[in-house]
């Protein structure tokens, strides 16, 4: 009680023990143990296992574990501390096959195609988020399963037939018995996947229907023009909904089936939004995750001067840089746990910092071995994420529902391989939603030759947004532009005919001609200066990225002046 709503969740989370037995010298461990007691209360209650019973010939026990986790509130502060139960799922890896207990999750990109599509309607359309308590238990189990008795505990059956628990005395052991699993509980190899079948099937139900493209997105539409639009994420939705009475009519359906939380969209997997619907804005940002990054690192408050990128102006680093001398070598990558930075940042980049993504494909490169410069290279990217907490996405209402893609290339950007990147920036109604930065996997003859692959990789991805937004029941206009720098790639994209220099290309590079020649795709010119996607391929400097990183992170469109060249306009420069 003395640290609910005065320290935050995270820092709570990093004081916990790794394993259970370690509980008992902590301080957290009256908290641990009342988590504990709730969780199983709350299983038992729902009927989660059967009454302990030997273990049936042929079948085999798996065991349970604890994992103790600080929960927070809206603003971050501990409120509570959650011990959930689970199922050792690696002890099932050979029982099942693996794609049959895969679940699908939701695109990054689909709640961003979702926002923009609706930003220019926030007076009428309202979000929310919802998450399902005790998710995975919603659904029932199909194989047979048997586990053993919780750590620290043991099942009972009362007189009266019901299932009970007691602690385990000092040095008490487990009994030998086994509890049938009766609901997909959280661990089990198939428990996702048996609640998004679950999920899913109880909106088709009640009239939501599923679009091929995104497994995670459902969908129910009245003639009105009223529809709730469900994005969701394992146990946690995004809903935008129009129309007071059927959203009403879907909440009382919702809790006949499941036990739910509902409120307005403010924090969805770890990205805040905030919605203005006067002013006809969302912004978003992960500063929460941001910062935990920062404290993993020990670099929260750490100096932020000279950090106007994320980039360290000099030498990217390069195979040189890692140490030939093994015993150096361990040295080093023992002083700085790189997969954790690269994932962190990752996490970052992916959902509203994409100014990070140019720095993550340099690192990319050396996971497996790296030195004092690619360590330099990281650290200066959290300082310039240290400096910018707060910054991330903004949508805005204004312009036209209209796609636009933005594709670039370094060409052998790598000195190590001299491979390229391929760098794909996607906006809808001047929004980014999308963004990509891919190393390419063959060596480019040329400057042209890279590009063509950038476009390729553009026009695929353009089509997956398309199809994204008329699944969504939405219309986008045709044909949709490709903004390019490099004029010779726009000519062999646009025209049928081949030189001999471009007989070596593959086919499938050739697959955006196809899509311009029916109408679905034109490209521009754009002048290197202005093209955003660059800056997730190359770096060009301080002025070059500042200016073009705000079309990048706000809402910003290209149109094409009565001269025929490409503009852009930028409605936060007002």
């Amino acid at each position: 009680a003395e640290i609910k709503g005065i320290v935050k969740a995270s820092d709570i989370n990093a004081m916990m023990p790794k394993f259970r037995h370690q509980t008992f010298s902590s301080p957290l461990r009256p908290l641990c143990a009342e988590g504990e007691e709730r969780e199983l209360q709350d299983l038992i209650a729902i009927g989660t296992f059967g009454h302990p019973i030997e273990l049936p010939a042929g079948e085999r026990a798996v065991g349970m574990m604890w994992v103790l986790l600080a929960k927070g509130d809206t603003n971050g502060f501990f409120k509570s501390l959650k011990g959930r139960l689970t199922v050792l799922g690696n002890m099932e890896r050979a029982l099942i096959e693996r794609m049959l207990a895969y679940a699908p999750v939701q695109h990054i990109a689909t709640l961003r195609t979702m926002l923009a599509w609706h930003v220019n309607d926030l007076a009428r359309v309202r979000f929310y988020q919802c998450d399902i308590r005790q998710a995975y238990l919603s659904a029932l189990m199909k194989r047979k399963v048997f586990v053993k008795h919780p750590p620290g505990y043991m099942f009972f059956a009362r007189d009266d037939g019901h299932l009970d628990y007691r602690t385990l005395g000092p040095g008490e052991t487990a009994p030998k018995t086994v509890m049938p699993l009766i609901l997909a509980l959280y661990g089990s190899m198939e428990c996702g996947r048996l609640f998004w079948e679950v999920f899913v099937d109880f909106h088709v139900s009640i009239g939501f229907r599923t679009i091929p493209h995104e497994p995670c997105f459902l969908i129910k539409t009245k003639p009105n023009g009223d529809f709730i639009k469900l994005s969701f994420h394992v146990d946690d939705s995004a809903i935008a909904s129009r129309g007071e009475d059927m959203f009403e009519t879907y909440k009382q359906e919702l809790g006949c089936r499941f036990d739910y939380t509902l409120s307005d969209l403010d924090l969805f997997i770890g990205t805040r939004f905030n919605i203005d619907p006067t002013a006809g804005i969302i912004r978003m940002d992960q500063t929460e995750q941001a910062i935990k990054m920062l404290k993993n690192f020990n670099m929260y408050g750490c100096n932020t001067s000279r950090t106007n990128t994320p980039v360290m102006p000099g030498e990217i680093p390069c195979l040189a840089d890692v140490p030939t001398d093994p015993v150096e070598l361990h040295t080093v990558m023992k002083s700085f746990a790189m997969d954790a930075a690269v994932g962190s940042m990752n996490f970052l980049a992916g959902g509203t910092m994409p100014q990070l993504m140019y720095v993550l494909k340099v690192l990319s490169k050396s996971m497996r071995a790296y030195g004092e410069a690619h360590i330099k290279f990281a650290k200066h990217a959290m300082r310039w994420v240290a400096g910018n907490l707060g910054q991330g996405l903004t949508f805005r209402a204004g312009f036209p529902k209209n796609l636009q893609i933005f594709t670039d290339a370094s060409h052998a950007g790598c000195v190590d391989t001299r491979r390229s990147i391929s760098s794909i920036i996607i906006k809808m109604a001047g929004n980014t939603v999308f963004w990509k930065s891919v190393w390419q996997t063959i060596v480019s003859h040329s400057s042209t030759e890279s590009e063509l692959m950038a476009i390729d990789k553009g026009a695929t991805l353009g089509q997956f947004i398309k199809f994204l937004v008329e699944g969504m029941g939405g219309n986008v206009k045709t044909p949709i532009s490709i903004f390019v720098d490099n004029q010779a790639s726009i000519d062999i994209s646009s025209n049928p005919v081949s030189t001999g220099r471009n007989l070596h290309m593959h086919a499938r590079y050739f697959y955006v001609r196809d899509m311009v020649r029916c109408g679905e795709y034109k490209l521009y010119h754009l002048e290197s200066g202005e093209q955003i996607a660059d800056l997730f391929c190359s770096f060009k400097g301080t002025s070059n990225f500042s200016r073009l990183v705000a079309r990048v992170i706000d809402c910003a469109i290209v149109v094409i002046d009565p001269n025929g060249n490409a503009v852009w306009i930028d409605t936060h420069m007002g």
